[in-house]
């Protein structure tokens, strides 16, 4: 039983009414139709081309007389609005926008092509007074509503990370549902990976990433931000982040706003790295962003490193995307000359594989911490990525303060002077400075250290300590 599934102790209250769409629109205004939760639209538009869209799709399920199933709502005991959409948000929305004219029925209906103020009498009274079947549940927990969203809808079977969206108003779930997305109902600013713009098609919109290949078709944008922050959740670790992870973390009610934040700053690390790595492969490939297996791959190397070397920075992102995809087709390229070819077991009772072969099929496995960082170790060895060795990134110290002492040792060899001035300096004044400032990538060891008075250490800042102490003598000499 897993933790969406445990509700022994709350025992949902709920009537059905019979409404008619008439009804339906005099009360409106009082349901929140697009709830933080809610599963996105399908598509980002409601008037189709050749096809009808889903929308224009419910709406000539009415006028066929067809049941277009319940549409569920629970009620609220705060905020504007007195109910909120659980299922049949779709339908809702379709219904209130033909109606306030936002799009017409297709032309393949069986009306034709109308929008609501073209309706003749008959039309209209027939859409005004057809029957729905509308389910009010009484307040409940966000977690319960997921579960009845799951096992109630009637419509485009839910997948997992639509199930685990339905969660609705929860710090973790805003993150990652913000990040990866604008969504309506809530103020949010989706981090710049997942920018797009919607490119117009004939009568059709289409949503084109500025630096991603893959659409979020289904959340999918989503559910790879929900593993990347599963991953930082569990310490910043290569470890299994399929449903049960990414469940258990949803259902943690521990997981407070303030913990959320801690743990999103981390991955928003990660985005950032990811993003340097694609406006690179934009330039080098005529504007295309990053494809499903090089995403998977680089947050998955990026935790790899961070379990390396602890801090690294990227310092050349072109030179590090060519040696990554260099590396990359010798695993999943369409070249077969240039596949790695070595033979890999599983265990004792698998069959063995080609390496490319695992490596394909485990970009996909999510369920084995096992299979993610083989394809990290494989990708470094057999694929011979290494950036660290071609310096496209550096190793930081994540120590930034050097031992006290460290600094008594290094005051000593300087005769207790300031190395900047050479003025005399004891240890109640001294301060250990890097030669390479540790934001440049200074190492905290003994062959870059200093000792310098506060004065010096404070305004030297980002300078290397050479061209600091050459400008202070160039003062001095005027």
């Amino acid at each position: 039983m897993t933790s969406f599934d445990n509700f022994s102790d709350f025992i949902p209250k709920w009537n059905v009414e019979n409404k008619t769409i008439q009804q339906f629109l005099k009360d409106c205004n009082l349901i929140d139709v697009n709830p933080i939760g809610q599963r996105p639209a399908a598509a980002p538009y409601v008037s189709g081309g050749n096809k009808p869209t889903k929308s224009q799709s419910i709406i000539a399920s009415i006028f066929n007389n067809y049941h277009i199933g319940d549409l569920t709502l629970v009620k609220n005991n705060e905020g504007k609005y007195r109910f909120e959409s659980i299922d049949g948000g779709h339908r809702k929305r379709a219904i209130i926008k033909f109606w306030k004219n936002k799009f017409p029925t297709h032309k393949s209906s069986s009306i034709g092509q109308k929008y609501a103020r073209d309706l003749s009498d008959h039309e209209r009274d027939f859409f005004l007074n057809y029957a729905l079947i509308v389910v009010t549940y009484d307040s409940m927990p966000n977690k319960l509503k997921g579960v009845i969203f799951r096992n109630k809808n009637n419509t485009t079977p839910v997948n997992h990370q639509e199930m685990l969206n339905s969660y609705g108003d929860i710090p973790i779930a805003n993150f990652i549902r913000s990040t990866a997305r604008n969504f309506s109902g809530e103020k949010s600013i989706r981090h710049p990976l997942f920018q797009s713009t919607f490119i117009q098609k004939d009568d059709d919109r289409e949503e084109k990433h500025t630096y991603l290949k893959f659409a979020n078709h289904r959340l999918d944008h989503d559910e790879r931000v929900a593993r990347i922050t599963y991953m930082v959740y569990m310490d910043t670790k290569l470890v299994a982040c399929d449903k049960i992870q990414l469940e258990e973390m949803y259902g943690n009610d521990d997981l407070t706003r303030t913990e959320v934040d801690r743990i999103a700053k981390k991955v928003c690390e990660c985005l950032d790295f990811m993003l340097e790595v694609a406006e690179a492969r934009r330039s080098l490939k005529k504007g295309y962003g990053l494809n499903s297996n090089e995403f998977t791959m680089l947050y998955r190397l990026w935790v790899y490193f961070k379990t390396l070397y602890r801090e690294f920075k990227l310092e050349d992102a072109y030179k590090f995307y060519q040696k990554f995809d260099v590396a990359m087709n010798k695993f999943v390229g369409s070249d077969s000359n240039k596949l790695v070819s070595g033979e890999y077991r599983e265990t004792p009772k698998h069959q063995p594989r080609l390496i490319h072969e695992a490596f394909r099929g485990y970009l996909g496995a999510h369920n084995s911490s096992k299979k993610i960082e083989m394809t990290c170790k494989w990708l470094c060895n057999e694929g011979g990525f290494d950036p660290v060795e071609d310096e496209s990134i550096s190793i930081l110290d994540h120590r930034r303060f050097f031992p006290r002492k460290m600094i008594e040792q290094k005051l000593n060899e300087q005769n207790y002077m300031c190395w900047v001035d050479e003025t005399p300096l004891n240890l109640t004044n001294a301060q250990g400075a890097h030669i390479t400032p540790y934001s440049l990538g200074g190492k905290t060891e003994y062959d870059n250290l200093i000792v310098v008075n506060k004065y010096h250490n404070s305004m030297m800042g980002s300078m290397n300590a050479y061209d600091y102490r050459e400008s202070i003598l160039r003062n001095k000499e005027r």
